[in-house]
């Protein structure tokens, strides 16, 4: 499976107060249109401002801003880091899992797939949890302050909990997958984002006890990284992007992933 990937991580933990957050690099709608079923990701306002959590669920894109209630975005509504991909029924597996913790949930994955694969994998989850907890951020200067960096943004944000409640959650894990000189490009570890079933709770997943459901999980073959343009800016935010990297995860060699894209890492 391919992971496709605008902008990095990086760009979000440089927040100062001229420029909050990564250039908006993809629409709401591009994203829809890219066949992805699963994504996470942050929306931003035109200034780079960070407007809240991204998560899609069943083809729709949601955003999570600070006080933790999800709503739907609009088309033509911007994102800046965000990861996706196409999750298809061929190459993945589905499992019937109860886990006590994300931690839990992440073992039982790898030990249903071969030890070469557990660098990364994308899943999706529904079923229902004991509790689960989440979080809502934002920076849009809409009464929540202007911060100096990502830690104090995060610190600030508004964090929920629900009990006995059933959701639907997707994600990445990566260990160790991406090159040293590439390691801020993602967070490291498990990453999700997820809704409820009534899609009014939900946004980055903090944490969760008792879960038990459907996990789908695909190991990551190939890490497709797009980066901002020189011509990017913030009256032409999108699909002005030239800067590609292609990394090869797992069992792909270099030489094979790049030949089968034709470009060059």
């Amino acid at each position: 499976m391919q992971l496709q990937q605008y902008g990095t991580f990086n760009d979000i933990t440089r927040i100062d107060t001229s420029h909050l957050g990564p250039l908006p690099i993809m629409t709401a709608g591009e994203l829809r249109q890219s066949q992805a079923n699963l994504a996470v990701g942050a929306a931003v306002d035109k200034n780079g401002r960070f407007l809240g959590e991204v998560t899609m669920v069943n083809e729709r894109v949601f955003v999570t801003p600070n006080g933790g209630t999800p709503r739907a975005m609009a088309d033509d509504e911007l994102l800046g880091f965000t990861q996706f991909a196409n999750m298809a029924p061929e190459g993945s597996q589905t499992l019937e899992i109860t886990a006590a913790s994300p931690d839990d949930l992440i073992a039982q994955c790898k030990a249903k797939i071969p030890p070469h694969e557990h660098s990364a994998f994308a899943l999706r989850m529904n079923g229902n949890f004991n509790s689960i907890s989440y979080r809502g951020m934002t920076n849009d200067g809409s009464g929540n302050g202007s911060f100096t960096s990502f830690d104090e943004m995060e610190k600030a944000g508004s964090t929920h909990a629900c009990t006995h409640a059933k959701f639907s959650l997707s994600g990445v894990f990566q260990s160790g997958a991406l090159p040293e000189d590439r390691k801020d490009i993602s967070p490291e570890g498990w990453h999700f984002h997820g809704l409820n079933e009534t899609r009014t709770a939900g946004g980055h997943i903090t944490d969760f006890v008792g879960f038990t459901g459907t996990v789908e999980v695909m190991p990551i073959r190939e890490w497709h990284l797009t980066t901002h343009s020189a011509a990017q800016n913030r009256e032409h935010p999108t699909s002005l992007l030239t800067t590609k990297h292609i990394m090869p995860i797992g069992q792909v060699s270099q030489a094979n992933a790049i030949a089968s894209a034709g470009m060059t890492a």
